[in-house]
């Protein structure tokens, strides 16, 4: 008796554990995943941070720069007073100033503006992405759903041809049609699983799970309608979209590298510099620490500037090098003029598709309703013995591959607002 208690709880918990092993997650439970496991993603976290540390510590350009030395000499010939050895200690601190140190700083919170941009893009493609994989699963579990039922259909109407040929009511023609039909649907139904699998194991490794871990999908494909007008959409992404920001910030960028090397190479470069030494004669002796043995004890202060007159002849390399800027900047803002061009008619052409997408899934919302009643009505005839099981079945496919098709459309329908968000930003 005690021995079966134990196998039951033992039974218990083993299912126990396995229900625990199945990970459901949603749509939004996988966004958060890919967002906290990404590789890729943490790698540009890790960029940006070392950005915004520069950026936090760009006034360190005014450090001034500080040294010290200390000099052992031992004179040749015989001093007329005190030792041949000396020992001398001093240091020196100068700060360089120049109109280019605040570009630095620019510079700096450019490069960082820049970097968040790039973070941004990163983020929202993990999430694109994610979304997609998501849905395409749902979508082709359903295919998978309908082609096994499909094939146990084909399979019972083949069994039931056997039985027949067997009986000598039904050709050897006929009965080859039907395993021709069931087993053309094998290597399909196969390919599929194949697709499933893989595309699974793409999913996973994006959210950063075990590969071994056996996953639910918990949701639907039930787009939220969203009736935008080009205009709308167009303002959203002149304000919104990343690569149209990566282009005007990189002109940014372009512009403050304009000031910096002007600055340095047509401006003067102004110095202030402190320096102090103090010689000490016989270091090495027993009275070393005799005052007297200090003899020089010296300090400087100087203020200077500096101008180089090199950047002022033709063609230079600081002129070539602004030059080659201002082209950069022309180029950068033509960037940007073709970026609006092209959103213009992706934004257009996708407007498009997703209004003759709501058209589409009006039609086949009519042909589900249309197949679900001729499914209840074989049903009913079933019932009261004038219908044949698999007309039943045959009405049942019928009715899944209607839902199948519209599914299939309001993926479309998601996948193609995905696209119009990427471009626009939230809509």
């Amino acid at each position: 008796m005690k021995q079966k208690i134990v196998l039951l709880a033992f039974m218990i918990c083993s299912i126990s554990i396995y229900a625990n092993d199945k990970l459901v997650i949603d749509i939004d439970k996988s966004i958060s995943m890919a967002k906290e496991n990404n590789i890729d993603l943490k790698r540009a976290e890790l960029t940006l941070d070392g950005k915004r540390r520069a950026k936090a510590t760009a006034y360190n350009v005014f450090y001034p720069s500080v040294s010290g030395f200390l000099i052992l000499n031992r004179s040749n010939t015989e001093p007329a007073q005190g030792s041949d050895t000396n020992f001398l200690l001093g240091y020196e601190a100068s700060l360089n100033f120049t109109p280019a140190l605040f570009n630095a700083i620019t510079l700096l919170k450019k490069d960082y503006e820049m970097g968040v941009i790039t973070y941004e893009q990163a983020e929202k493609k993990i999430e694109k992405t994610v979304k997609e994989l998501f849905y395409n699963l749902i979508i082709l579990n359903e295919q998978i759903s309908l082609l096994e039922d499909n094939l146990k259909n084909i399979k019972s109407r083949y069994d039931l041809t056997k039985l027949n040929y067997d009986a000598g009511l039904v050709s050897e023609l006929e009965l080859l049609k039907v395993q021709v039909s069931y087993q053309n649907f094998i290597p399909e139904l196969n390919n599929l699983k194949n697709l499933y699998n893989s595309s699974t194991m793409n999913f996973k490794t994006i959210l950063g799970i075990d590969l071994n871990k056996t996953i639910e999908l918990s949701g639907q494909i039930d787009p939220e309608i969203k009736k935008i007008t080009f205009e709308e959409a167009y303002d959203l992404a002149v304000m919104n979209n990343d690569q149209l920001k990566m282009v005007y910030k990189s002109s940014e960028l372009l512009n403050a590298q304009k000031k910096t090397v002007f600055s340095q190479g047509f401006l003067p470069l102004l110095t202030a510099k402190y320096s102090s030494s103090t010689l000490l004669n016989d270091p090495f002796g027993s009275d070393r620490f005799d005052t007297d043995n200090f003899l020089d004890d010296m300090g400087e202060l100087s203020v200077s500037m500096f101008y180089s007159f090199d950047s002022l002849f033709p063609n230079s390399a600081e002129r070539l090098s602004l030059e080659e800027i201002d082209r950069s900047i022309t180029d950068a803002d033509l960037q940007g003029k073709a970026l609006l061009d092209g959103l213009k008619l992706q934004i257009t052409n996708l407007i498009a598709t997703l209004n003759n997408s709501l058209e589409i899934q009006e039609g086949l919302e009519l042909t589900v309703l249309l197949a679900k009643k001729s499914l209840d009505s074989t049903e009913q005839a079933y019932k009261s013995g004038t219908s044949k099981l698999l007309e039943v079945e045959s009405a049942q496919n019928e009715y899944k591959k209607a839902r199948l098709e519209l599914l299939t459309e309001k993926y479309k329908y998601i996948n193609s607002l995905l696209e119009l968000e990427d471009i626009c930003g939230e809509l």
